[in-house]
C-alpha cells in the first residue's frame, strides 16, 4: 500500500491531478466541507471544550486538592482502558486477557466517554490498513484539525463506510463482555464517564457536587480525549519517521507522555501487534505496557507479542529515515547528552520560567484581576510587536525604514519582550534565513521540534553556525545608533522594560498588588511572549505575509499605521504577479486563490 502511493506521488503527472483536486477543494467557503457535518456530535464536542478550557484556567485547584488528584487519577485509568484496552487488546490483539481483566479495562474505557468498543476497534483497524488514503477515518492529508477532531464532527467518505464493513470484526462479536458493554452503551457511558466519578468524591470525600461535577465532566473529560486524539495528529505530523520513513506516523516523546505510551507511532504502524506499541519501555514514557506488565505477573494478561531486536534492526537499516542513518553515533548517547554543551544558565532559567508559567497559567484568579489580565495582554502584545515590527520586520530584513522616533518605539518594545541583544538576535535570524535546516541554521528543525522551539536556546552554537554568523554582513545594526544605545545597557534595559516597568504601572496607577503584577507580568506574560515563531518565503515583504488582518497579522496594522504619520517609510512588498508564479511552480496547490483551476 505505500510503496503504491509513494510511486503515484513521484509522478509528475500524478501530482499535478493532486493540485487539481485541492484547487477544486479551496473553491469551497469556510463554511462548506466535503462531507456533511455531524451537527449532534459538533455541538456537545464544541460546548464541552469552551466549558473545559473556561474551567481549566478558572478552576480552584489549590482550593480543591482532593479534586484535583483525583481528576489526574481517573483521567490516567481511562487513558488505560483506551490504550491498553480497545487499542492494544481490542484492536491489534497484542495480547490475551481473562474475564476479569477484560471487564476491568472495559468499565476504564467507558470512563473515558468515547465511542463504541465495536465502533473505535473498526475505525482503528481501517486507519491501520488504509493509513492516508481516502479509506483512513481521521486521514492526515485533510489537516491537523480533521486529524485531530473534525472526523468525529462530520460523516465518513464512501470510502471509509465501505471499507468498514470488509474488517473482520468476529473477535469483537464474540467477546461477552464487550457485547455486554455496547448492548448498554448510553447508560454506561454515562454512568462510567459522568456519574460515578462525580459521586466518588461528594459521598467518600466530602466534596461539593457543582466542583466535583466540574473537575471530572469539564475538565478530566475533554483532557484525556485530547490526549488520545493527540495520537491521530500530533503523533502523524510531528516527530522523527524512525522505523519506516516512508509513512507519516511518526515518534512523538510528548505524545507518550500524555498518551500512556503511544507517542512511538512510527515503531507501532510498524509493528502493530506489538503489545508495548514501542521498542521501550518506561513509567513516564510508555505507562500502559507497565500496567500490563503488572496483570501478566499475576496471570490476567498473558501471551503478549512482541517483536525480536534483531527485527527491529532490520527494519530500522532498510526502512528508517535518514535523522537514524546519520545519527547512529548520537543514538549511542544518554538521554542527558548532546550534540554540543549545555548552557546551564540559559536552561535553569527557561525551565524555571516555564514550570511557573505552567502553573500560574491555572491557578492564576484571572477574574479576580481583570486589570492585570488586561494589562499583562496589552504588554504582550506590544512585546510582541517589539519583536516582530523590530528585531523582525525592520532590523533583519530592511522590509521597512523607520525614523528615529519609531526605531526608539520599536527598541522598546523588543525590551519589554525580554529576549537577546538586537544584534544577536538579527545576526541569529538572517543565519537562519541564509542556511535554513542545514548545520549552519541556529535552530534547525531537522534536530527536532524543541530544539527547534527552545532547546537552541539552552545549547551552545554548531561551529558551523558561528563560522556563518561571523560572515554575515551587520553594517547596519552597528551604524544604527538606537539599536547600539540599548545593546549597550542590554541587561539594565532588559530589566527595566520587561520587568520593572511592566510590574510597577498596575501598581502606581491602577492599585493592584505587587505580588499579582509581578506574576502576572514575569511569570505569565514574559514566557508567554517568549514562545514566538516566524516565516520564510518572501523574507523582504513588510507584511511577511500575503494578507493583512487585525486578528492574524498585528504586526502589518501596526507599521501601516505609523506610515501614515511617516514614520514607517518605504514599505517592500511582493507583487501578485510575483506571488502567483512562486505559488503556481513552488506551492502545494492550497492557494486560495492561485489553485490550479483559476484561469477556468
Amino acid at each position: 500500500m505505500y510503496s503504491e502511493s509513494i510511486t503515484l506521488q513521484s509522478q509528475p503527472e500524478e501530482k499535478d491531478e493532486i493540485r487539481l483536486i485541492k484547487g477544486k477543494l479551496k473553491k469551497k467557503r469556510w463554511y462548506e466541507f466535503e462531507t456533511k457535518i455531524l451537527w449532534n456530535n459538533a455541538i456537545f464536542i464544541i460546548i464541552i471544550h469552551v466549558l473545559g478550557l473556561y474551567y481549566t484556567i478558572t478552576f480552584p485547584y489549590l482550593d480543591h486538592k482532593i479534586l484535583t488528584v483525583w481528576g489526574i487519577v481517573v483521567g490516567f485509568m481511562s487513558g488505560i482502558g483506551v490504550t491498553g484496552g480497545v487499542h492494544r487488546l481490542w484492536t491489534h490483539r497484542a495480547y490475551k486477557a481473562n474475564v476479569p481483566l477484560r471487564i476491568i479495562l472495559a468499565i476504564l474505557y467507558y470512563t473515558a466517554g468515547q465511542n463504541r468498543i465495536y465502533n473505535w476497534v473498526r475505525d482503528h483497524r481501517v486507519h491501520h490498513k488504509y493509513t492516508d488514503t481516502p479509506a483512513d477515518p481521521h486521514d492526515t492529508n485533510r489537516g491537523f484539525w480533521f486529524s485531530h477532531v473534525g472526523w468525529l464532527m462530520m460523516k465518513k467518505r464512501p470510502e471509509v463506510r465501505k471499507c468498514g464493513k470488509e474488517i473482520d470484526m468476529s473477535d469483537i462479536i464474540n467477546d461477552p463482555v464487550v457485547q455486554f458493554f455496547d448492548g448498554n452503551y448510553l447508560l454506561l457511558n454515562t454512568l462510567f464517564t459522568f456519574v460515578v466519578p462525580t459521586l466518588i468524591p461528594y459521598y467518600f470525600f466530602d466534596q461539593s457536587l457543582k466542583w466535583s461535577f466540574i473537575s471530572q465532566g469539564l475538565i478530566r473529560y475533554p483532557m484525556v480525549l485530547n490526549a488520545t486524539w493527540a495520537v491521530n495528529s500530533f503523533a502523524h505530523m510531528f516527530g522523527y519517521h524512525t522505523y519506516d520513513k516512508s509513512i507519516t506516523p511518526a515518534e512523538n516523546m510528548w505524545v507518550s507522555f500524555v498518551a500512556g505510551g503511544e507517542g512511538s507511532h512510527s515503531f507501532h504502524h510498524v509493528f502493530p501487534w506489538d503489545y508495548k506499541a514501542s521498542e521501550f519501555k518506561s513509567v513516564f514514557f510508555n505507562a500502559t505496557t507497565c500496567w500490563i506488565d503488572m496483570f501478566a505477573q499475576i496471570g490476567w494478561a498473558y501471551d503478549l507479542r512482541t517483536v525480536s531486536p534483531e527485527h527491529i534492526k532490520r527494519t530500522v537499516q532498510r526502512r528508517g529515515d535518514e535523522i537514524v542513518e546519520n545519527k547512529k553515533e548520537l543514538t549511542k548517547k544518554r538521554w542527558y547528552e548532546f550534540e554540543t554543551e549545555v548552557v546551564w544558565s540559559n536552561v535553569i532559567i527557561i525551565t524555571f520560567l516555564h514550570v511557573m508559567a505552567l502553573y500560574y497559567l491555572f491557578a492564576y484568579p484571572y477574574w479576580k484581576y481583570k486589570i492585570l489580565t488586561v494589562w499583562g495582554i496589552v504588554v504582550g502584545t506590544m512585546g510582541g510587536i517589539g519583536v516582530t515590527g523590530g528585531a523582525h520586520r525592520l532590523w533583519t530584513h530592511r522590509a521597512y525604514k523607520a525614523k528615529t522616533p519609531l526605531r526608539i518605539i520599536l527598541a522598546i518594545l523588543f525590551y519589554t519582550a525580554g529576549q537577546n541583544k538586537i544584534f544577536d538576535w538579527v545576526r541569529d535570524h538572517r543565519v537562519h534565513h541564509k542556511f535554513t535546516e542545514t548545520p549552519a541554521d541556529p535552530h534547525d528543525s531537522k534536530r527536532g521540534f524543541w530544539f527547534s522551539h527552545v532547546g537552541w536556546l539552552m545549547l551552545k552554537k554548531r561551529p558551523e553556525v558561528i563560522e556563518k554568523g561571523n560572515l554575515i554582513d551587520m553594517s547596519d545594526i552597528l551604524n544604527d545608533p538606537v539599536v547600539q544605545f540599548f545593546d549597550r545597557h542590554h541587561m539594565k534595559l532588559k530589566l527595566l522594560f520587561n520587568m520593572i516597568i511592566p510590574v510597577f504601572i498596575p501598581i502606581y496607577f491602577f492599585n493592584q498588588s505587587f505580588k499579582w503584577s509581578f506574576i502576572t507580568q514575569v511569570f505569565i506574560r514574559y514566557p508567554w511572549s517568549l514562545n514566538f515563531t516566524w516565516s520564510h518565503v518572501f523574507p523582504w515583504d513588510y507584511k511577511a505575509a500575503e494578507f493583512k488582518s487585525v486578528l492574524f497579522n498585528t504586526t502589518t496594522c501596526w507599521i501601516d499605521l505609523f506610515a501614515k504619520i511617516g514614520w514607517a517609510y518605504d514599505l517592500r512588498t511582493v507583487s501578485p504577479e510575483h506571488i502567483k508564479r512562486v505559488v503556481e511552480r513552488k506551492g502545494d496547490g492550497t492557494h486560495p486563490k492561485y489553485s490550479c483551476l483559476s484561469k477556468n
